[in-house]
């Protein structure tokens, strides 16, 4: 992370736009995707060796979305420190730019009193704490612009007396937020979410609109 990229990622690979060397959907499958290991219910039931008409174009149109979305983006799998340096985030092809570096951060939620513990299979009640102090530190640097999630409380007046930014949201419809959403009474919790933003994200209420002038023709 500390460069623009190695091996596939190196910048001379890009191209603008998607690939056309797209993953081979030619045949019946192949090693782990191979047709004699799949379950029931990804070929049709009634039609010997054929897809299911409805479920497998639909998977292979959102596929082949997703592979195009993700053509340049590298994945980090462990601890949130290891991207969250100033080696990762302003080496970036984007950054050298001097652009601005977008910073999600969406730790289990520290608040012990009301929420369910044992959610993930490695939970902590503690990382949230770190992620906090991490952010007071970093953001006044112009350089990012950090959201932080959690709950209404969670971390008392520390970021809003920072100068950051809370905003209440929620989700409509049957999405009713993430994993913490339960209370350990088993109450829904969706009301309590928040999203701090640091001194450098945009606010679009305080964005001055123009205004455009208008020629009365009458």
């Amino acid at each position: 992370m500390s460069d623009d990229g190695h091996g596939v990622n190196r910048p001379v690979l890009r191209e603008p736009g998607v690939s056309k060397d797209m993953a081979d959907l030619a045949n019946n499958g192949r090693g782990v995707n191979h047709a004699s290991l799949r379950e029931p219910g990804v070929l049709s039931d009634d039609v010997d060796n054929e897809f299911h008409p409805m479920t497998m174009p639909e998977l292979r149109r959102w596929f082949q979305w997703l592979s195009a979305r993700l053509r340049h983006v590298r994945i980090l799998n462990g601890d949130w420190k290891r991207l969250c340096t100033g080696g990762a985030l302003k080496m970036l092809e984007i950054r050298f730019g001097k652009g601005h570096a977008g910073i999600f951060l969406d730790p289990p939620y520290a608040d012990t009193a009301s929420r369910a513990d044992n959610l993930y299979a490695s939970d902590s009640m503690s990382v949230a704490h770190d992620v906090r102090e991490w952010c007071l530190k970093n953001g006044d640097d112009p350089a990012y612009r950090i959201v932080l999630a959690g709950y209404d409380g969670e971390h008392g007046t520390a970021l809003t007396d920072a100068g950051w930014r809370e905003v209440e949201w929620f989700t409509k419809g049957f999405l009713k937020g993430g994993m913490a959403q339960i209370s350990k009474a088993g109450e829904h919790q969706q009301h309590r979410e928040r999203l701090w933003m640091s001194p450098n994200c945009l606010d679009p209420g305080a964005v001055a609109v123009p205004t455009q002038s208008c020629i009365d023709w009458d």
